[in-house]
C-alpha cells in the first residue's frame, strides 16, 4: 500500500543518516590521532636537537677544608650557557629553578676573603665542571663573575683513635712495640650536647692471623650518630719481631733513699722473666729491679711495685715475680 511505501522509504533515509554520522565521526577521530601523532613526531625531532640557552644555577660545593663544614652554597648564582639537546635543556632549566649544581671541589680553588668567607673564580669552577663528569648539564661557559661561599666553623674537639683489633702469632713472634697509627687521633664535628658525649673514636674491628712479619693497613672508623669526622679512615703499622724468653734472680735495689736511712726489701730479690729480639743479647748490667723510696713514703700498706730499669733498650716485654714487695723503714 502507500502508506507501507512511505514508511519504508523514511526507514532508509534515517539508516542513510545514521551511516553518515558514524563514518564522520570515525573521521574526525582519525584525523585527531593522526594531527596528534604528527605533532608528537614534530616534537620529539625538534626536541632532539641541539640548542643552547642561559641558564642560572644555585652551586652547592663539598670541599674539605680543615674544622669547616664540608657543604655550603653559593650567595649568589651563576649564569651558564649550555650546549645540549632540547630534552637535557628542558630538564636543566626545571633544575635550575627548583635545584642546585652539586660539584665536587679541591679546597685549594677556593680563595679564603675573611673568616669563614672564600670565593671561586668562575674559570676554576668551568675547569672543573671540564675535568668532571657532568656531560647532562651541557654547560660550556659560564657568564657570572666569582662566587661567593660562607662555610661554617662548627663545634669540634680532637679525641684518640682506639683500635679494635685481634692478632695472632706464630710461635716465638710477638709486637716488638705498640701498634702505631696515622694519625693518632681525629677532629669530630657536630653540635656541643653530642661533642661532651665523645671521648674516642674506635676503628672497626680487624684481624690477622699467624704473624711472623710486620703489617701495615687501613681500617675504617665506626660512625657515630649525629657527628662527623675528619676523615672516616686511619692507617695502622703492626711491628713484629722474633723474640727469644730469659728468665733471671735479680737483687731488688732502692733509689732515692735519704741519707741515715735503711729500707729492707722483702723478698730482696725478685725474678725477671724478658723477651728480647732474636739476635740481641743483654748482660746483667744492663737490667736492674728497683722500689722507689717515694713509693713507699706515699703507700698505706707499706708495700711497694717493682720496677725494671733496661739500659740496653732491647726488651720487648717481661714480667716480675713478685710484682709487689713489702718494705720495712729502719731509722
Amino acid at each position: 500500500s502507500l502508506l507501507c511505501k512511505k514508511i519504508l522509504l523514511l526507514n532508509n533515509s534515517m539508516s542513510e543518516e545514521k551511516l553518515n554520522k558514524k563514518f564522520l565521526t570515525k573521521g574526525r577521530v582519525s584525523f585527531v590521532l593522526s594531527l596528534l601523532l604528527a605533532l608528537s613526531v614534530w616534537f620529539l625531532h625538534n626536541m632532539s636537537q641541539s640548542y643552547s640557552a642561559n641558564l642560572n644555577y644555585n652551586v652547592r660545593i663539598n670541599t674539605t677544608i680543615q674544622g669547616h663544614d664540608i657543604s655550603a652554597l653559593s650567595e649568589n648564582k651563576i649564569v651558564a650557557k649550555s650546549y645540549a639537546t632540547g630534552f637535557y635543556i628542558l630538564k636543566q632549566r626545571r633544575k635550575s629553578e627548583n635545584g642546585e649544581l652539586l660539584i665536587n671541589l679541591n679546597s685549594k680553588y677556593l680563595h679564603k676573603k675573611e673568616q669563614g668567607v672564600y670565593a671561586l673564580a668562575t674559570s676554576d669552577l668551568e675547569y672543573v665542571i671540564a675535568q668532571s663528569d657532568m656531560d647532562d648539564y651541557g654547560i660550556r661557559d659560564i657568564l657570572s663573575d666569582t662566587l661567593i661561599f660562607n662555610i661554617n666553623i662548627p663545634s669540634h674537639k680532637r679525641v684518640p683513635i682506639i683500635l679494635n683489633s685481634t692478632l695472632t702469632f706464630k710461635s716465638q713472634y710477638m709486637l716488638s712495640s705498640e701498634i702505631s697509627t696515622n694519625p693518632d687521633s681525629i677532629i669530630v664535628y657536630g653540635d656541643d650536647r653530642y661533642l661532651q658525649e665523645i671521648n674516642s673514636v674506635s676503628t672497626r674491628h680487624f684481624k690477622h692471623n699467624s704473624l711472623s712479619e710486620g703489617v701495615v693497613g687501613s681500617v675504617k672508623l665506626v660512625e657515630i650518630p649525629n657527628v662527623r669526622f675528619s676523615q672516616d679512615e686511619i692507617y695502622y703499622d703492626i711491628e713484629v719481631e722474633r723474640y727469644v724468653e730469659r728468665s733471671r734472680e735479680i737483687t731488688i735495689d732502692v733509689i732515692n733513699l735519704p741519707a741515715g736511712k735503711e729500707l729492707h726489701v722483702l723478698p730482696s730479690a725478685a725474678s725477671l722473666t724478658y723477651r728480647i729480639p732474636f739476635d740481641r743479647k743483654i748482660s746483667d748490667n744492663d737490667l736492674q729491679l728497683f722500689v722507689d723510696y717515694q713509693d713507699f713514703i706515699l703507700s698505706s700498706n707499706k708495700q711497694v711495685l717493682v720496677q725494671l730499669r733496661d739500659l740496653s733498650s732491647a726488651i720487648i716485654s717481661f714480667d716480675i715475680y713478685p710484682k709487689v714487695v713489702e718494705c720495712i723503714l729502719i731509722d
